[in-house]
Parts: C-alpha cells; structure tokens; sequence
C-alpha cells in the first residue's frame, strides 16, 4: 500500500519541481530592451494659433559637446525640426516631398529639455521634464524678437 502511494507522489513531485523551475526561469530573465521616451512639440502664437514652418529645437541645457540623448534612427541628430500645418514638429516621409509625417523626438531615460521654437522674427523657449519611459506633449508660443514674455533668457 505504501508503496503504491510512493508511486503516484513521484510523477506529482516531478510536474511540481518542472513548473518551479519553468516558473523561475521564466522571471529571471530580464528585459534588456531600453524604454523609449517620446515628446511631441507644438509652435503657437500668442492668439493661440498653430505656427507652420517654425523651426523646434529640442536640447540638454548646458551640455558641453554632443550632449544628445536622441537615439531613435529617425530622429538621431534631428537636434532641430521643423513644424507642419498643425504647429506640431514632423518631417518629410520621402525625398519627393510630397507627404508630410508627424515626428517625435525620442530617446532613453529620463531627460530635462530646453525647447526653442523660431521663425522669422518670433521666439519662444520653454522646458520639458519627461520620466523614462513616458510621453510628453507641450506648446511653445512664440514672441516678437525682443519680448521680455517670450520665456528665453534675455
């Protein structure tokens, strides 16, 4: 009788000991993938409208050098972009320029950004703070040249 119950306890002990180690397998792994952070900036006027053809500059404040933390093919380098018809930054889908894409500046880790917006005679700055892996979104209104309101230092 003992010996009939040790036989059907081995193959529960077995499936139990194969899900434990599958199980532990399973959650030590890590994800090795980095957390991408994204912004998304708008260019408007001081009446609320959206600027086209403004010129968004996205950088670290202070950086000495290449202080870049854009790391996204599409927008490595892309330290400047221009805006669409909406205000928002985007760029040209192909050489062509015949459509025009929504972009967004992105990059690893947490990040505060001094942005710029200009065209023309008009000026906005700002700042963003973005947690790694979060999305922010903010709006520049842009100035005549010389407007103590426009938000950058004089």
């Amino acid at each position: 009788m003992a010996q009939t119950r040790m036989t059907h306890l081995f193959p529960f002990l077995r499936s139990v000991f194969a899900v434990v180690c599958v199980s532990a397998l399973a959650f030590a792994c890590e994800d090795n993938r980095p957390v991408v952070t994204e912004i998304n900036v708008q260019a408007i006027s001081v009446d609320s409208i959206p600027v086209q053809n403004a010129w968004v500059h996205v950088f670290v404040p202070g950086g000495v050098g290449d202080t870049t933390l854009f790391n996204d093919p599409t927008t490595q380098g892309y330290y400047w972009c221009k805006t669409g018809i909406d205000g928002y930054i985007g760029r040209w889908a192909d050489s062509a320029k015949t459509e025009w894409v929504p972009a967004r500046f992105k990059f690893t880790g947490e990040a505060y950004l001094d942005v710029e917006a200009s065209k023309g005679g008009w000026k906005g700055c700002g700042f963003i703070h973005v947690l790694e892996g979060g999305e922010a979104e903010m709006s520049i209104v842009i100035h005549p040249y010389g407007d103590p309101n426009n938000g950058c230092p004089q």
